[in-house]
């Protein structure tokens, strides 16, 4: 028996009041000690008595997305809000601004200042059908692979989307320039059916941006930049405590760079289980119905740990 809208309203505001608290919610204990370097996508702060703050400063120059609410319903829906089932794609989002916010520092925005930078790549994301890599393009582009709206996506789902919407937006994404851009990595890890970026590692542990936060939408006439900064406490998690479905991404500036990735992670992989390989060609390999569709919790699920790995 289908629910009354009504119910599926209340249980819809309910989440996002749960997601709006915890922001008040007291941080990890855990904090970062000055014993060994850290990274931070591709900056190294060596370990030393002001390894904390220069870390924290890192972390909040990262933009980062979380869920949103008040938007323009999701055509064809009446979403209004990703709270509990968007995080994958903030995920996603995150590692893929960076991206391009780190691109238009070497490309033709270079003269331009940081914040007009940060305005303009935060408008791509805005929380609208005309903004290019917004919310409501992933998941429409999403649906159009058979992935319901609505429904929590796979960081392979999320990543397929987004090279698609980058394909049409090439311009935008700078893709004409290379392969990249700096040495920095990230990924999108999650615990089960969980998002988040994670930008840096150090010893067992890992630096993270979580999603799980309730904002206003992000308007793309005047996007409020500072929403897309953490401002609080460090937080990170154990390695072991990662799901091994995760997607890694690399930004490599030049051919060159590129090369070199390749032959390290080799390196790596001679000495190692790798945690990824590296194909002659681009392998497009959706998740359909079948994959990771069909294991997506509902809309009702409140296992959601998604997380962006710094």
């Amino acid at each position: 028996m289908l629910e009354s809208s009504t119910v599926v309203w209340l249980r819809s505001a309910a989440r996002e009041a749960s997601y709006r608290l915890a922001r008040f919610l007291p941080e990890s204990s855990d904090a970062v000690q000055p014993d060994s370097p850290i990274h931070i996508l591709g900056t190294v702060v060596e370990a030393s008595a002001e390894a904390t703050a220069e870390v924290q400063a890192c972390v909040r120059a990262c933009l980062w997305f979380t869920y949103r609410q008040h938007f323009e319903p999701i055509p064809g829906t009446v979403f209004t809000s990703d709270a509990g089932w968007g995080c994958m794609m903030r995920s996603g989002q995150m590692i893929l601004a960076q991206a391009l916010l780190r691109l238009s520092a070497g490309g033709g925005g270079a003269g331009a200042s940081l914040e007009r930078r940060e305005a303009a790549t935060v408008a791509l994301f805005a929380d609208c059908l005309a903004a290019p890599y917004s919310l409501h393009r992933i998941t429409l582009e999403g649906q159009a692979q058979g992935l319901p709206v609505g429904r929590w996506m796979g960081p392979a789902s999320i990543a397929q989307v987004l090279v698609r919407l980058a394909d049409r937006d090439a311009p935008s994404c700078g893709r004409r320039g290379g392969r990249g851009g700096g040495r920095g990595g990230g990924g999108r890890g999650c615990r089960r059916r969980s998002g988040g970026a994670v930008r840096s590692g150090r010893g067992e542990r890992l630096l993270y941006l979580d999603p799980h936060e309730v904002q206003p939408a992000l308007r793309p006439d005047d996007p409020d930049v500072a929403s897309c900064h953490y401002g609080r406490g460090l937080r990170t998690v154990r390695v072991g405590d990662i799901d091994p479905s995760l997607a890694f991404g690399f930004l490599c500036g030049s051919a060159d760079e590129f090369d070199e990735l390749c032959a390290g992670c080799a390196r790596v992989g001679s000495s190692s289980l790798s945690a990824f390989s590296i194909a002659e060609a681009r392998v497009l390999c959706y998740e359909r119905a079948g994959s990771e569709a069909e294991e997506a919790e509902p809309l009702s699920s409140d296992d959601d740990d998604d997380l962006v790995v710094l």
